[in-house]
């Protein structure tokens, strides 16, 4: 197998920096891999600036609008409904390139081309729907997402890296970790409306919520489980552990709450 691209921390920190152009892609990738009926969410409008549309951004809230009724829709029904299916339209993309590397179709280069373009945009995408979409985000709110996405592609060069050490082998475990990598869009809508929350609108306290659907993992030695950090209730915001900080990783559905 070819050896993979050894990038430097430098390089993929400016892999990682959002410009124009990358909210056009992740604009692009957001209208593909999501639901018809959200397509437009990427570029809702400003609630109460006349625009016609269906969902719109309060600012003040920080939240969607269904502006039929003035009904607020709450972060986690967002999360729910419209970010989760556009991870799981992600995550059968990833699978598919890592099924042609299995199959030879693909250079491991290829491979981590693709890969790194589905993690930093579909993170990207995510990352800019719980900031209200394209029109309602700030180049500050760019260089807080940029951060996110470094975290990520930090962790695909280490993956990269064991494919072509052998240390990952190509068998179910490449589809499996690789499915890590979409799920994070998870951590970054989260993360992105914790900011949100704490400098916009003044939060302080955060609670984590277990969803009542999963399956919940426990504490692993120094690793504190979801269970365990719920029951510590309302703690100073920014002090609870992110979503992948935990032994479930990015496979965690749980989600914050603030006051």
């Amino acid at each position: 197998m070819k050896k993979a691209i050894h990038y430097t921390r430098s390089e993929i920190e400016r892999i990682a920096d959002v410009t124009d152009a990358d909210i056009e892609i992740a604009r692009d990738m957001w209208r593909r891999y999501s639901l018809p009926m959200f397509r437009d969410l990427i570029d809702a409008p400003l609630y109460g600036s006349g625009e016609r549309a269906r969902i719109a951004w309060d600012a003040r809230a920080r939240r969607y609008v269904y502006t039929s009724n003035g009904y607020r829709i709450p972060p986690i029904e967002i999360r729910n409904h419209v970010i989760e299916p556009f991870l799981t339209n992600v995550r059968l993309a990833m699978r598919g390139v890592s099924a042609r590397l299995q199959s030879g179709k693909i250079t491991i280069i290829e491979w981590q081309r693709e890969m790194y373009n589905l993690t930093k945009y579909s993170q990207l995408a995510a990352a800019l729907i719980a900031s209200g979409g394209i029109r309602n985000s700030t180049k500050t709110d760019y260089v807080a997402i940029a951060a996110l996405v470094l975290a990520l592609l930090l962790f695909l060069q280490t993956f990269a890296l064991d494919i072509e050490a052998g240390k990952q082998l190509l068998n179910g475990t490449l589809l499996s970790r690789g499915d890590l990598y979409a799920n994070a869009g998870r951590d970054a809508y989260e993360e992105t409306g914790r900011r949100g929350e704490q400098f916009y609108l003044g939060s302080t306290m955060e609670r984590r919520v277990l969803d009542p659907n999963a399956h919940h993992c426990h504490t692993v030695d120094d690793w504190t489980g979801c269970p365990e950090l719920a029951e510590l209730g309302w703690r100073p915001i920014g002090t609870l552990p992110r979503l992948y900080d935990t032994p479930c990783r990015t496979n965690c559905r749980c989600h914050f709450e603030y006051q």
